[in-house]
C-alpha cells in the first residue's frame, strides 16, 4: 500500500504532537512530589510554611487557585484558607500523583492559562517568596503547557 506525501506528512505532524504532549507529560511528573501516598507528615512543614504567609502574594494565591481547578475541584470560595485546608487534606498527595488531565474541562483549561499569563505568575519570583509554592507552582507550569500542547 502505497502512502501520499499529504498522509505521511500529516502522520508525522501529529506524531510531533504526541511526542511534544508526552515532554510536557514527562515535566508534569518530574514536578510532582514523589511522597508515599499517606504520609502528609512530611510536608507539614511546607504547609506551616504556606500558612504562615500572611497575606499571601497574589501569585501563590493564583498558584492554589489553579491548583483547585487541575483537581477539578470546585470549591464553594477560593479564599486563601480553603487553598491550605485543601492541601491539608490527606487526599491531596494521591490526587497530585494521580492528576486528572483528561478531565480538566475547557473553561477550567481557559482559567488556568489566564492565570499563567498573569504577569505576576513569575516561577522565581514565588519560589523566593516560598519553597512550597515553588514547587506547587512547577506543577500548575508543567500542567499548563501540557494544556497548551492539548488545545
Amino acid at each position: 500500500m502505497k502512502i501520499s506525501k499529504g498522509d505521511r506528512e500529516a502522520v508525522d505532524e501529529r506524531l510531533g504532537e504526541v511526542k511534544q504532549s508526552e515532554f510536557a507529560w514527562n515535566k508534569v511528573k518530574e514536578a510532582i512530589p514523589t511522597v508515599p501516598l499517606g504520609t502528609n507528615s512530611i510536608l507539614k512543614g511546607a504547609w506551616r510554611e504556606l500558612a504562615a504567609l500572611n497575606p499571601p502574594p497574589d501569585a501563590v494565591v493564583m498558584t492554589v487557585r489553579a491548583l483547585q481547578l487541575i483537581l477539578c475541584l470546585t470549591p464553594t470560595s477560593t479564599s486563601w484558607e480553603d487553598g491550605i485546608e485543601m492541601m491539608k487534606s490527606p487526599v491531596f498527595l494521591p490526587q497530585m500523583t494521580m492528576l486528572p488531565l483528561g478531565q480538566i474541562k475547557s473553561k477550567q483549561a481557559k482559567t488556568i492559562r489566564d492565570i499563567l499569563r498573569d504577569p505576576r505568575m513569575d516561577l522565581k519570583k514565588i519560589r523566593e517568596t516560598s519553597v512550597a509554592a515553588g514547587e506547587l507552582a512547577r506543577i500548575v507550569f508543567g500542567v499548563g503547557e501540557h494544556l497548551d500542547l492539548r488545545g
